[in-house]
């Protein structure tokens, strides 16, 4: 079994226009690791959207109750493990940045 992770070069290159790259173990864990800026932004959209959040006011009275309800109904809707906790990553994260810019007392996702 070949340990090397094969993507597609998606730079132009004159000689090979469908080469392929393959990427080192440092690679392939930096790719795990990295979450798309857009997939964080549409988890906190849905997330606001689903809760009817329409002031940043609003956002220290959430709390884990939010949260598992948020987790039920996209569970409920067929999302997979990997989904809802990314997802309710996100949202996580969104409180952390929001504890720190002291605009939250906590975290909800912590408890």
């Amino acid at each position: 079994m070949n340990s090397n992770l094969i993507v597609k070069n998606t730079t132009p290159d004159p000689a090979s226009k469908n080469a392929n790259v393959a990427l080192s173990p440092k690679s392939k864990a930096e790719l795990l690791t990295e979450v798309p800026e857009e997939s964080v932004l549409f988890a906190v959209r849905e997330f606001i959207a689903f809760h009817e959040i329409t002031d940043v006011d609003e956002l220290p009275h959430i709390d884990q109750a939010h949260i598992i309800t948020w987790r039920n109904k996209l569970m409920d809707l067929g999302a997979t493990p990997r989904t809802v906790n990314a997802r309710i990553s996100a949202i996580s994260s969104l409180f952390k940045h929001l504890c720190e810019k002291q605009i939250a007392h906590r975290n909800p996702y912590l408890g």
